[in-house]
Order: C-alpha cells, then sequence, then structure tokens
C-alpha cells in the first residue's frame, strides 16, 4: 500500500476494512504519516520525555480502539491529538506528574547563562512558561499548523475562542 498515494479517508476505510492486512497497511500509514506530529505534540505539552512518550503511544492504541466505534467527522490529525491532548490533560491532573512535569530547577541557569541560549531557546521556554489554555493552542497552531476551526476541534472550544486565545481572551 502506498501511503502517499492514499487521502486520509481512503486509509481510514482501509482501517475499518474486514480484511486484517488491508486493515494492519493502513494503520502503519496513519501511523506512519502522523506520529511525529502527535509525539511533538505530546512533548511540548507535557514537557517530560517518559510521560509524553507513553501519552503517544497511548493516543495510537486508544485511537485503533475508538476509530471503529465513533464517527469519525474531523480529519485524522485533529481525532488523534484530541485523543492526545484529553491524555495529557489526564496526566496533568495527576498531583504526581503534574508536579515532575513542572519541577524545574531555576538555580542551574544564571541570567547570562540564558541570554546566551539561542533566540528558538527563548521562545521555547516562553512558551513552556504559558498556562496550558494558552499553550495548546499555540503549539497547534505553530507546531501542527492547525487552523482556528481545527484548534477548536481539538480543543472543544468554539473557533472564535480559538482565536481569541492568541489575544488572551477567551471566554470558556
Amino acid at each position: 500500500m502506498d501511503c502517499r498515494k492514499l487521502e486520509d479517508l481512503e486509509l481510514l476505510q482501509g482501517l475499518l476494512s474486514d480484511n486484517p492486512q488491508q486493515s494492519d497497511a493502513a494503520f502503519r500509514c496513519i501511523y506512519q504519516r502522523y506520529a511525529s506530529r502527535v509525539h511533538s505534540y505530546c512533548y511540548k505539552i507535557i514537557k517530560d520525555k517518559q510521560i509524553a512518550e507513553d501519552i503517544f503511544q497511548e493516543t495510537f492504541i486508544k485511537f485503533y480502539q475508538n476509530v471503529k466505534i465513533e464517527k469519525l467527522k474531523v480529519s485524522l490529525l485533529s481525532f488523534l491529538l484530541r485523543i492526545a491532548r484529553n491524555l495529557s490533560l489526564n496526566a496533568i491532573r495527576d498531583e504526581k506528574t503534574k508536579q515532575n512535569i513542572y519541577a524545574m530547577d531555576y538555580r542551574s541557569y544564571s541570567v547570562l547563562e540564558e541570554f546566551a541560549n539561542s533566540n528558538l531557546q527563548i521562545i521555547q521556554k516562553a512558551i513552556e512558561s504559558l498556562e496550558l489554555k494558552y499553550r495548546e493552542p499555540l503549539v497547534l497552531r505553530l507546531y501542527d499548523g492547525l487552523d482556528y476551526d481545527e484548534i477548536a476541534e481539538v480543543l472543544d472550544i468554539t473557533p472564535e475562542n480559538a482565536r481569541k486565545s492568541f489575544q488572551g481572551k477567551t471566554t470558556n
């Protein structure tokens, strides 16, 4: 199966096929197409390599288990990112995980070292310091290239609130 020539809808149909070989091939294509973007999202939201890796793997397991049940009304990427988001939020709610995610040793950074970092590192630190409700839409927009409608779908908010999240004005 040549993944590059198939649209998401065709891959989804293949995945839902009764033919196990076709279903497996379609899943491999979906994984190949979206794994790096989902992994990147998980890491940028969680910021703990091991927890992000676990969430990434669980995302594809839950996708495989639930795609057959749920009627897919959004793009495959949006569906995958929504699963990753829900799993990430669950991890953040866990107090032990929350402490690991946000534990930073500020003593190890001097002011001069911080200024010596590249602009990219400074921007990444700034993104990491944002509250989750502002960091999530930014990561989805900058790193995953989603438009406001797709961001709204992943975050379960209105497109208007997705736009407003970039202005710091949400009405959730």
